[in-house]
């Protein structure tokens, strides 16, 4: 199971490719193995939970995956801060803020990856929680789109009755 420590809402967008390639080179087939995630963060003045969420991002096992930051106009340095400690995140400040659905839309976008996953910035993710979602996904019977959601999980695992 996937500890997350916030409620929130996985979201994958299978792009119309096959899930398996049948020969092909090596490259190939650890990209289909281990398709390009783009992870899309919108933030408006969370710098303290932006950073603990890239954080645990930080130690993710996937071997294959992008972050982005949208930041809707923030007042509290939050694109100072991401720029200074990761600058691997892929930062889009915008000038106004455009609201969460435009500003995760626009993250979408400047996306590259075969499956997207919009995250809250309060999450706090485990080590192989990427792996597993993917996994779930790839394994699947339909391949063309999955949701996944995530519980509330206290630290001592116990999964908090309204998460369910």
């Amino acid at each position: 199971m996937t500890r997350c420590y916030s409620n929130s809402l996985y979201v994958f967008r299978r792009l119309s490719r096959q899930a398996k390639i049948l020969g092909g080179n090596t490259h190939q087939r650890d990209a289909e193995l281990n398709p390009l995630v783009s992870v899309i963060i919108v933030s408006y003045n969370g710098r303290t939970y932006l950073d603990k969420c890239l954080d645990s991002l930080k130690v993710t096992t996937y071997p294959n995956f992008e972050i982005l930051v949208v930041d809707n106009n923030s007042s509290d340095q939050s694109s100072d801060m991401v720029k200074m400690k990761y600058p691997y995140v892929k930062l889009i400040e915008l000038k106004k803020n455009l609201g969460f659905a435009m500003a995760n839309n626009l993250g979408a976008e400047a996306g590259k990856g075969d499956f997207y996953i919009f995250l809250n910035n309060d999450t706090i993710v485990t080590q192989t929680w990427l792996s597993e979602l993917v996994n779930a996904v790839i394994q699947s019977q339909d391949n063309e789109v999955a949701i996944a959601r995530s519980f509330l999980v206290r630290q001592d695992g116990e999964i908090l009755a309204g998460t369910l």
